[in-house]
């Protein structure tokens, strides 16, 4: 804290690296709480990309400061120079890509001053990758939803699973008198140190029971993204840390031993179920890990646990023994089964422990049917899969003649499935009943329809086979792949389009679908999903293994005039081509130009229910006047270019060995004199058939209610119903009055 400069009510510090999606968000979500005696203290740790003038240029008020380091420093450095700097009697941490809901930093702030606790905890909401719908954190939800004041850990003992610094406002006096900082050498994975390091110092803590900010969940975040050597070392340092904060604690105060205990318990889960760790020691490729086991060794050994930990009232909320999970379900048998393997350093054992787990959550019928052949059809998105699917499906008959079934199982026959009146998602119930633990039935259902048509070739088509947009990708494909393995002869495919327009183009279509990702902004959309979409080997590596063949990748450009005669020559199916010719392909579901798409993007943002949103769009797309403004692609030369470098950094050498080795040099030299602006506003015309659209969705049925801070934000309208049940005395009473119940 700054000495120097006159105090004011509350400071919040936003460290910065390179979140300019979010970064106007993150400070007018702090700005616009109504505080008075509020200071925002940007910190620019990216110096070599951001300079001031970018600063300048975004037109934040004066009090909002921004500091910047000489050089890359790491989100613990910039938060402790925020400190430094801080004038707030009150100190909080915003992350650059998170936001405060409506009147939620303001309600913090009271309640710390009330309670006058040296740091106070509020719940937080979280939203899925790539879209604003929110949930309040489930660790939240069940350990911190009381309001209530307490003189330190020792009486409130949950604050020992706080963990995150930026879910607390802390007294500076506090900070300072207890030392508090981040530790510079965690440069990810600092937060509960930090935190863990503030419950056990603290004189009196506070919690909301309401959550007041957003943690917006992104892909390729921290909390997201695979694992490497670097990232484990911190991760294991972290853990030996955090022990050590407790063990020290635990010592000073003499603290019941439950303290440790527990701490014991979050080490031995965050490795089975967070850390995935044992995979990269057991296969010894890089001297790290025989370090990191070793570690590891002296972690599992730091004290006993027995059965009764999962007595322990608050292990019981968070525990994850016997409840399903992507490392399958785990038996309190199994939890010490991998403490004992690695305290013995037998992490072959714990490993394969987990992989047997792991394994017993894939569901398949069992029943294999062999000799068939499988055209399976991968998409990508935008490349023309609608027209390609209507086509399959108006000559299904046709094709059966020829021995090829384009089944109906998987087929959505709900004509309301999509938004647009010429949508067809293909198979997409087969990939959807992977979720609601419908596959057995679903999947059991196709094989009874293959036998009944006698055919020897199966075609299914669904661009989401990919999965690009599914936080739980990893964990699902190989269920799907358990699947598609019932047939013995698999060709896959896809067709595929210059990347800088594919992304433009698939943004646009998850904004006219009307799902909740679709009220974001294209910057948004490109920090989520641009990384994977251009990594083509990370996307197919899983059906090649499959298959057993490299699939095909056509070129969507080149040969999407004619994608039937493509895929025949590419499958070796020519009877495609005399189908072709009697009933020929066509185009049935064009891009939606940027004015239109814009107008879709208000829809979503402002309805809240999906049944609203839905009903608004298609009333929308049915009504909307052709728009008069110039075409382009929401993506900036310079955008573009970045997305053709990143392809081709990933896939190039990659799909030219499949098939698709466009000119690269080509490509970005026609951007150089390429004139763009950014998309308008809307029209005056396009503007009013939106609105309309918008009134003429709302029915007198109940729709979505927004919750009152402390609930989750649902996706369909919620019902309610009140009950009243007097008591026995007011019904003693009123009998006595002649006015029965």
């Amino acid at each position: 804290m700054d000495p120097t400069e006159a105090p004011c009510a509350l400071t919040v510090i936003i460290p910065f690296y390179n979140e300019t999606a979010f970064i106007a968000m993150a400070v007018g979500s702090c700005l616009g709480q109504g505080i008075s005696g509020l200071e925002v203290i940007i910190v620019n740790d990216n110096p070599a990309e951001f300079a001031p003038d970018y600063f300048d240029g975004l037109g934040f008020p004066e009090t909002v400061r921004v500091l910047h380091h000489a050089a890359n420093a790491g989100l613990s450095a910039a938060r402790n120079t925020g400190i430094a700097a801080a004038r707030g009697v009150i100190v909080g941490f915003l992350d650059a890509d998170d936001y405060y809901v409506s009147g939620g930093l303001a309600a913090h702030l009271d309640f710390a001053q009330r309670s006058g606790a040296d740091m106070t905890h509020a719940q937080t909401y979280i939203t899925r990758v790539g879209s604003p719908q929110l949930s309040v954190l489930p660790r939240d939800r069940r350990l911190f939803a009381e309001q209530k004041v307490r003189k330190a850990l020792r009486d409130c003992e949950n604050a020992q699973f706080i963990t995150s610094s930026w879910s607390s406002l802390y007294r500076a006096d506090f900070l300072v008198r207890a030392r508090l900082i981040f530790d510079e050498a965690q440069v990810k994975f600092e937060d509960r140190l930090f935190v863990l390091s503030a419950v056990t110092a603290a004189g009196s803590i506070a919690q909301l029971g309401e959550p007041v900010r957003v943690w917006r969940r992104r892909a390729g975040s921290i909390s997201t993204s695979r694992p490497d050597s670097a990232v484990h070392v911190l991760q294991v340092q972290l853990l030996e840390k955090c022990l050590a904060v407790m063990s020290a604690w635990s010592d000073r105060t003499n603290a019941p031993p439950r303290f440790l205990k527990r701490e014991i318990y979050n080490t031995i889960a965050r490795l089975i179920w967070d850390i995935d760790i044992f995979p990269a020691i057991v296969a010894a490729d890089d001297p790290v890990y025989a370090d990191l086991a070793g570690r590891l060794q002296r972690l599992s050994d730091y004290g006993a646990l027995g059965g009764s930990i999962f007595d322990d009232p608050l292990v019981k909320v968070i525990d994850r023994v016997g409840a399903k999970s992507r490392k399958g379900l785990i038996t309190r048998a199994d939890f010490f089964e991998i403490q004992r393997a690695v305290r013995e350093a037998d992490f072959t054992a714990a490993n394969s422990l987990l992989l047997q787990r792991r394994a017993t959550r894939r569901k398949n019928s069992g029943a294999r049917p062999k000799g068939r052949k499988l055209i399976l059809h991968l998409g990508m998105h935008k490349t023309g899969s609608t027209a390609l699917q209507r086509w399959l499906s108006d000559n299904v008959n046709a094709l059966a003649d020829l021995g090829i079934l384009f089944p109906a199982t998987g087929l959505p026959t709900d004509p309301e499935f999509s938004t647009r009146d010429e949508g067809l998602p293909g198979h997409q119930l087969l990939l959807s009943s992977l979720a609601d633990d419908t596959a057995v039935e679903t999947w059991d259902r196709l094989d009874r329809e293959i036998a009944v048509s006698g055919c020897q070739t199966v075609f299914l088509s669904c661009e989401n086979f990919l999965m690009p947009f599914r936080e739980d990708r990893a964990e699902v494909t190989p269920q799907l792949i358990d699947l598609l393995a019932r047939f013995d002869d698999i060709h896959p495919f896809a067709f595929v389009r210059r990347p800088d327009v594919a992304l433009d183009r698939l943004y646009r279509e998850v904004v006219a679908i009307g799902s909740r990702a679709g009220s974001r902004t294209i910057e948004e959309f490109q920090v989520d999903y641009q990384s994977i979409l251009t990594d083509l080997p990370e996307l197919f590596t899983p059906f090649e293994e499959l298959a057993g063949r490299r699939v095909r990748l056509l070129d969507y450009d080149a040969q999407g005039r004619d994608p039937i005669a493509a895929i025949a020559d590419a499958l070796g199916l020519p009877e495609l081509r005399k189908v072709n010719s009697e009933t020929p392909i066509r185009q049935v579901y064009r891009t939606l130009d940027r004015e239109t798409v814009t107008a879709a993007r208000t829809i979503n943002a402002l309805l809240t229910s999906q049944d609203r949103r839905h009903a608004a769009l298609r009333d929308f797309f049915r009504t909307a006047p052709r728009s008069t403004q110039p075409e382009d692609l929401f993506l900036s030369p310079h955008d573009r270019r970045a997305v053709l470098s990143e392809f081709q950094e990933k896939s190039a050498i990659w799909a030219a060995e499949r098939g698709y080795a466009p000119d690269y040099s080509d490509l970005v030299h026609g951007l150089v004199d390429t004139t763009w602006s950014p998309a308008l506003g809307l029209s005056p015309a396009m503007n009013e058939a939106m609105l309309q659209a918008c009134l003429r969705s709302e029915t007198d049925t109940p729709s979505t209610v927004l919750p009152k801070i402390g609930r989750g934000v649902p996706d369909r309208a919620p019902s309610y119903s009140i009950t009243i049940r007097p008591k026995p005395w007011l019904i003693r009473l009123l009998r006595r009055f002649g006015r029965g119940v």
